[in-house]
């Protein structure tokens, strides 16, 4: 599990139903990369760059999309894909550190969660908006980060609660995926 704490400790995602990742890759007219290396593969390797977005294969009907570039376009990526089904943007940065979970619906913002250190009062700052959802209610703490910031952490157990275990993604971080160029300048 270390190993996966690592890898999302500094990371933006968009999780899509399975059967919407072709609309984000014509959406943003991508091209395709490769398909024959692993997600930890692709980020260890050279063949990654700020405009690479890495599609995993499909887990519980969700395909997680990762790149560099959602960290500044995620929200409005999210915010197009969104129009006929549920889209979730998130990233963790525990270095800041700093998290977000932004969920879209209809081509609006439906919920927003992010957590902030604020070091002079050593605590962890909460901003909300939206109502609560269904899948928040089902996030459990465990296991826990080794690097610490548990909170920080959110978005995996969020990820959790959508039926995406920790096994899972461990998988998913070992299976192969697409890699794909984005030129789009959304």
């Amino acid at each position: 599990m270390e190993e996966l704490f690592n890898t999302f400790s500094c990371k933006s995602w968009i999780i899509l139903k399975e059967d919407h990742a072709h609309k984000l890759v014509q959406m943003l007219s991508l091209q395709k990369r490769r398909d024959d290396l692993s997600w930890e593969q692709l980020l260890e390797g050279q063949d990654k760059t700020p405009n690479t977005l890495i599609f995993t294969s499909a887990a519980k009907g969700y395909v997680i999309v990762e790149g560099d570039m959602l960290e500044q376009k995620g929200t409005s990526i999210a915010e197009l894909l969104s129009a006929d089904d549920l889209v979730f943007n998130m990233t963790i940065d525990i270095w800041v550190p700093y998290m977000y979970i932004e969920i879209f619906d209809q081509g609006k913002l439906i919920r927003r969660l992010e957590y902030n250190l604020d070091v002079e009062a050593d605590s962890v700052v909460a901003i909300e908006s939206g109502d609560k959802s269904s899948w928040e209610k089902e996030i459990n703490y465990t296991p826990e980060s080794t690097l610490g910031y548990d909170d920080f952490f959110y978005p995996l157990y969020f990820i959790n609660s959508l039926g995406i275990g920790m096994a899972e993604l461990k998988q998913l971080y070992n299976s192969k995926c697409t890699s794909y160029d984005c030129a789009s300048n959304l």
